[in-house]
């Protein structure tokens, strides 16, 4: 799904996340409809060719996260450089 995004995406484009952050000491709700932590999803994201965009203003949501990505031209799963 993430390398259809990146393909999708035009040069600089941007990808904005906002999901659940898994944690050990998350609620049950959190807990049962989570997958995985903000950073599980970070390393994901930026194996498929994003980047983090730092947002100084960037919301703070209980139980979530909120993220913004650019992608990054040249820089793919399919390229081992960045395996």
């Amino acid at each position: 799904m993430l390398a259809s995004i990146h393909a999708a995406l035009r040069p600089d484009g941007r990808l904005v996340i906002i999901d659940f952050d898994l944690q050990k000491d998350s609620n049950e709700f959190v807990k049962k409809r989570a997958r995985a932590s903000k950073e599980v999803y970070y390393r994901e994201i930026t194996a498929a060719g994003f980047e983090i965009v730092e947002k100084k203003d960037a919301p703070t949501i209980k139980d979530n996260f909120f993220a913004e990505f650019r992608r990054v031209e040249g820089k793919t799963q399919s390229d081992p450089s960045t395996r």
